[in-house]
């Protein structure tokens, strides 16, 4: 891999073998002129064979600079009779030292910046194969990078051999644009399940790639965690900062049909928003120091895909689920509601007969169809469901066609309980 600012200056991260068909692969690092190279410093990350021997491959009359820990130096230097290549001539290779923790801007033979700065990270590994016997390994052993380009401030983060995401890992891929992670191994027993040798990825030190365990979890965690602090959190800050009146919308009719799991995890996510609101009475001093919610609508989406009786049961039901996590809003003074609702109402209510049975329905046009149909629901109940209630999915539920408005009507847009929900919103303030 190598990186750039300009698209001149070019910094190789590690040298493998495969160096020489690397960068005939690649214009931007071909040669512009007799003994010319764009490549201004080859960067180490351990002292892997596979990320070191290519250095050997670039032997010829020119200068090197190579960034590397002491400890991926001195293996690489010491008491190998091969990198007398390397020596040809005084100062041919130049190391540079990167101290763990510590950003260090990118430079090549000249010394010139390059407006790149790169910060060493620690990272779970093992010495390479042939150190083993030489002694215990070390946390220099093994880094990865954290490389920011200071024009755009934008970062990379580059750790192509992990054995684990630590902290430090963690906090190194905060906040970075793009990330290049050991993908070495997709599993842990992937070489003994071929019958290509008996040691598993972590034998060694690559965090395989799936599983719950995995490095993909693992940075999507981290990343999610990220987006959070970053994204989420700054722009609720700045919306909710003068709003003291909130509608939930919850759609609590397609977790019933989903199943318990879901239905379990829109309870804790309801129960979530709620220790996140800032609960009291309206007035002036705290609208001054940020307003309080002193009114909360929790609204269970789709009404109008379960008849009048249901979207009873229905209100009950999302009414039930934030009865606990409100008696904090009701110590401060402040109002929470449930409704069932739906903004623009797809079906009018209706009977059918079921097993000589008479139900009650919802008509509809299903989209995409040509002929409306009789829809049967299914019982709402009007508590939390059981464990034996999740036998089988509650039901499944088309998605209606909103009906042709005409443009000469009177009586707006039919709708199931908007008017309720507004005059519990703001019928204070607009009265």
């Amino acid at each position: 891999m190598a990186v750039s600012a300009d698209g001149e200056c070019w910094f190789l991260l590690n040298a493998s073998p495969e160096i020489r068909h690397q960068i005939e692969s690649f214009s931007g690092l071909h040669p512009r002129a007799p003994r010319h190279s764009p490549i201004d410093a080859i960067v180490l990350t351990n002292g892997d064979l596979d990320h070191t021997l290519g250095l050997l491959s670039l032997r010829e009359s020119h200068p090197l600079v190579v960034y590397a820990t002491d400890r991926v130096r001195r293996g690489f230097t010491e008491g190998n009779v091969l990198y007398r290549t390397l020596e040809r001539f005084p100062e041919q290779v130049t190391w540079r030292s990167l101290e763990l923790g510590r950003e260090a801007a990118l430079a090549g033979v000249d010394g010139r910046e390059s407006g790149l700065s790169i910060e060493a990270v620690a990272v779970p590994g093992k010495l390479p194969i042939h150190l083993e016997p030489l002694g215990a390994g070390d946390p220099e052993d093994n880094i990865g990078l954290r490389i920011r380009e200071a024009a755009t401030g934008r970062r990379l983060a580059y750790f192509p051999a992990a054995g684990g995401v630590t902290p430090d890992v963690r906090k190194a891929l905060a906040g970075t644009d793009c990330v290049f992670f050991d993908g070495t191994f997709w599993s842990s027993d992937e070489l003994p399940a071929l019958g290509l040798g008996t040691k598993r990825a972590e034998d060694m030190a690559h965090l395989p790639v799936g599983g719950e365990a995995g490095s993909l979890a693992a940075l999507m965690e981290a990343r999610f965690e990220t987006y959070k602090r970053a994204v989420v959190q700054p722009f609720f800050s700045h919306l909710a900062h003068n709003v003291d009146r909130q509608i939930v919308l919850v759609d609590v009719l397609r977790a019933l049909n989903a199943g318990e799991e879901a239905f379990a995890d829109q309870r804790l996510a309801l129960e979530t928003i709620l220790a996140a609101f800032r609960f009291g009475r309206r007035s002036l001093l705290r609208r001054l120091f940020g307003a309080r919610i002193d009114r909360v609508l929790f609204a269970a989406t789709k009404a109008d895909h379960v008849p009048a009786l249901q979207r009873d049961h229905l209100e009950a039901l999302i009414a039930n689920l934030v009865a606990v996590p409100t008696l904090r809003s009701s110590r401060a003074r402040a109002r929470v509601a449930a409704a069932a609702l739906a903004s623009i109402r797809c079906t009018e209510d209706g009977t059918d007969v079921i097993d000589g049975r008479k139900v009650d329905v919802v008509i509809g046009l299903p989209q995409g169809g040509e002929r409306r149909i009789r829809f049967f629901p299914g019982i709402v109940p009007v508590t939390p469901p059981p464990t034996g209630f999740w036998g089988e999915h509650f039901t499944e539920f088309p998605i209606f066609q909103p009906p042709r408005i005409e443009g000469a009507g009177g009586d707006g847009v039919p709708h199931i309980n908007l008017d309720k929900a507004l005059e519990f919103l703001l019928g204070d303030v607009l009265a």
